[in-house]
């Protein structure tokens, strides 16, 4: 169901007029540990057929075991899942231009608190690239856990598509 998110993020960036496109090719089926060696071929791919891409998120939900409560934040009244932004280091892997990645997160981790304080719960730097040596602007961005609705996933997209709007502006 996170590629619902993933779809819907796109969707909402679009009709703001910032074009965007949700690639839903599986890279997890039948060998979840080659997911990311997967999805490399697809991220080359999206960075060869558009020389204007702004940004590229690889999309998950989290699941912290032991977690028996969905985190959440009440935002406009509303219940929303809690962000998560991991950004990957060149602690196993050459990935020497890794902090433009972070620096991108802690912008968009800004923007978020101005305007949807405590929706965005942090920035995580993890040893692994997850493809993001390939882009300046790429993360992985975990939209709640196995805990949370889809509708509080889903609105908590519906937001980060306003953050991420407000931090590219400048760009478009």
């Amino acid at each position: 169901l996170v590629n619902e998110v993933a779809r819907s993020i796109s969707e909402s960036l679009s009709k703001r007029g910032l074009p965007a496109e949700f690639e839903d090719r599986v890279h997890d089926f039948p060998d979840y540990n080659k997911s990311y060696t997967n999805s490399r071929e697809t991220v080359q791919k999206i960075l060869q057929s558009n020389n204007k891409l702004l940004a590229l998120f690889d999309i998950h939900r989290d699941s912290i075991p032991g977690l028996e409560k969905a985190e959440t934040v009440e935002i406009d009244g509303k219940k929303s899942a809690r962000i998560l932004i991991i950004v990957g280091t060149d602690e196993r892997k050459s990935h020497p231009e890794w902090r433009k990645n972070l620096e991108f997160a802690q912008e968009i981790y800004r923007q978020g608190e101005k305007k949807y304080p405590g929706l965005i719960k942090g920035i995580r730097t993890k040893a692994g690239t997850y493809n993001q040596e390939f882009f300046p602007r790429a993360l992985l961005l975990e939209f709640g856990g196995d805990l949370n609705s889809l509708a509080e996933a889903h609105y908590a997209g519906m937001l980060f598509s306003d953050i991420l709007i407000e931090v590219l502006k400048e760009d478009l």
